[in-house]
């Protein structure tokens, strides 16, 4: 029934509980599960330096959340894919 299965993911207790149902069906399917957090870039960002800046940002305040996103996976026997994209929130998961 699913094959990918895709979750926002913003390392909070929401989303942690979002992730656990994700790999729960994907145990139950044979799924693939990929969370996505997004970094917000500004609206008007001058450069290509002010998008790079906000993405290293991102990455590292992702990184223990996505840790322990990866833990919580490895513990259910599900492989995780986690990406890091830019933009708005709702742009960036439909895009995907």
């Amino acid at each position: 029934m699913f094959k990918k299965i895709l979750v926002g993911f913003d390392g909070s207790h929401y989303a942690e509980q979002a992730l656990r149902v994700a790999l729960d069906l994907a145990q139950k399917y044979g799924a693939t599960v990929t969370t996505v957090s997004v970094a917000h870039i500004p609206d008007f960002a001058d450069s290509r330096d002010e998008v790079n800046g906000a993405l290293e940002d991102a990455q590292k305040f992702y990184a223990r959340p996505l840790a322990r996103a990866r833990e919580i996976a490895a513990g259910e026997g599900v492989a995780l894919e986690t990406r890091i994209v830019p933009g708005h929130p709702v742009d960036a998961l439909v895009q995907l």
